[in-house]
């Protein structure tokens, strides 16, 4: 599972059949499940919801395939003004295209 990096992770990492015996019975907060109130075993794979209640450095947040291709982070403005940058490349090319290819 891709996972952001955080305290729980970096506890872990390299050790992590040790990390999880040594996690046995320890709770790191609470989550609302069907309308159920459920306590987080450390190191579980049941994710926090937006009613989760406890130490979020602890548990698991999944960041999903496209989390691999972040290399710098940068501010919204930036990103927006290159994104918007691609996209004027990309019309300008389909401008330039006969009619049939651009379709």
């Amino acid at each position: 599972m891709r996972v952001i990096v955080n305290e729980g992770a970096r506890a872990a990492l390299g050790q992590e059949a040790q990390a999880t015996k040594d996690a046995e019975g320890q709770v790191i907060g609470s989550t609302v499940l069907n309308g159920q109130t459920i306590p987080l075993p450390r190191y579980s794979a049941i994710l926090p919801t937006p009613d989760f209640d406890g130490e979020i450095e602890q548990a698991c947040l999944t960041a999903g395939q496209s989390a691999g291709n972040i290399d710098e982070v940068l501010p919204a403005g930036e990103i927006v003004r290159r994104m918007r940058a691609e996209a004027d490349t990309a019309l300008s090319r389909l401008a330039g295209m006969p009619r049939s290819l651009a379709e």
